[in-house]
């Protein structure tokens, strides 16, 4: 085993992390106020400010050490759990799951409502470059809500929060449904699709918050965002129903502790 990989297994050891933070969390790790608890953003940031040699140490250099960790992480856990690594899976039936997935109700309307973001934001580019929403443009620090209440939000910074979870509501229901029927029946499993559940409903709200807030902004989107409104809500409501105890998972480090609620929106009350 290399030095680097021993340096790393270590690390992922270290008591000060919290195991498993990092599986559900909404990949944010500028805005978290966790960080110095994960383990895996501990590595990416000694990555990052290790100079290394330039000859040896690149990035599949890098990689090749996390993999080795990886997989004797992996045979530990399968070997404590009594999994069998040698069992191949039967591919018609890994198949049956992935179409069953992607034809779920969730996952084509978390589907829909990407795409439909994606063209509001080919319509809108122009706008989106003048208040330095896009990469490299202008700010424009005087577009803001006028109104009473809490400061309100830079358009600019609510186009990024809606950007950032646009394809993570995808990712987390595709990941929830598919692992909802693939631990069906199993006993003493966590649910792990609550936890993926739980997140695309905490990016929802965020998402329905953001855009709520850049209607002032932008009045002449008004029916498109209400619509962008709408299957938010209907999303929101749908995963509730599919996944009723999603909001009662506890996330490791994130709903516990010191970390408890951060950055999470109030359990709504309709249904």
């Amino acid at each position: 085993m290399s030095e680097k990989t021993e340096r790393i297994r270590r690390m992922v050891a270290d008591p000060a992390f919290i195991t498993g933070i990092h599986n559900y969390c909404d990949r944010w790790c500028q805005r978290c106020p966790m960080t110095s608890r994960c383990s895996v953003f501990a590595m990416e940031r000694a990555e990052t400010d290790s100079p290394g040699d330039p000859e040896k140490d690149d990035i599949w250099g890098r990689l090749a050490d996390i993999f080795e960790t990886a997989v004797a992480m992996v045979h530990e856990m399968a070997e404590e759990m009594g999994i069998d690594l040698d069992q191949i899976p039967d591919e018609g039936e890994e198949d049956r799951r992935r179409d069953a997935t992607r034809d779920h109700i969730l996952v084509r309307s978390a589907t829909k409502y990407a795409d439909s973001v994606h063209q509001w934001l080919t319509l809108w580019e122009g706008w989106l470059a003048e208040i330095g929403a896009l990469s490299g443009a202008p700010n424009r620090p005087d577009l803001r809500v006028v109104g009473s209440g809490p400061p309100a939000a830079r358009a600019s910074d609510l186009v990024e929060v809606i950007l950032w979870y646009q394809p993570l509501i995808h990712a987390k229901l595709y990941r929830a449904v598919l692992g909802d029927e693939t631990l069906d029946g199993m006993e003493d499993v966590p649910r792990d699709a609550d936890g993926s559940a739980k997140v695309a409903l905490i990016a929802i709200e965020r998402s329905t918050a953001a855009w709520s807030g850049l209607l002032p902004h932008i009045p002449q989107a008004e029916a498109q965002i209400l619509e962008f409104l709408c299957q938010l809500e209907r999303l929101r409501r749908a995963t509730e129903w599919s996944f009723p105890e999603a909001r009662a998972f506890v996330r490791p480090g994130l709903d516990d502790g010191a970390g408890a609620g951060a950055g999470i929106l109030p359990a709504s009350t309709q249904r």
